[in-house]
């Protein structure tokens, strides 16, 4: 796996490949764009790891199994996923370009509002804001 993901990072920052971007972007009369550029390579790239698996390991064979995590667990993945967004929120706002801007106003739609009645508990607070940024699943 470790050579085909070099392999993966090599094509895509070769002088051929960024060429052919280029002339992708041009003639298509977009603005040229590295996070485009970005996207895209990675989401053919996962999109064929996908078309692999699903050859190498037919979906039969796959089994859905449910996974329980500790309360401790939770806990962590509750204050990870409050802490990112603040930290990219607090480092985003230190720019003044638009794709700092862009990021900014996402990371502040997703900003659940403070808690005003006290008898809110905590878990009913991050059940809140998790709901708020899941939208029904991620």
């Amino acid at each position: 796996d470790d050579a085909m993901f070099a392999a993966y990072y090599k094509m895509c920052t070769s002088e051929g490949f960024n060429n052919l971007w280029n002339a992708f972007m041009a003639s298509a009369g977009t603005i040229q764009c590295p996070l485009v550029h970005q996207f895209v390579t990675r989401r053919v790239f996962e999109a064929l790891l996908r078309k692999k698996h699903s050859v190498d390991v037919p979906v039969s064979s796959a089994t859905n199994t449910d996974v329980t995590i500790s309360n401790t667990e939770e806990q962590v993945i509750r204050y990870i996923a409050g802490y990112i967004p603040h930290a990219l929120l607090r480092r985003y706002q230190r720019f003044n370009n638009s794709a700092a801007k862009l990021y900014v106003a996402v990371l502040k739609d997703w900003k659940v509002p403070a808690v005003t009645h006290t008898h809110t508990t905590f878990l009913k607070y991050t059940k809140g804001w998790v709901d708020t940024v899941n939208r029904g699943g991620l």
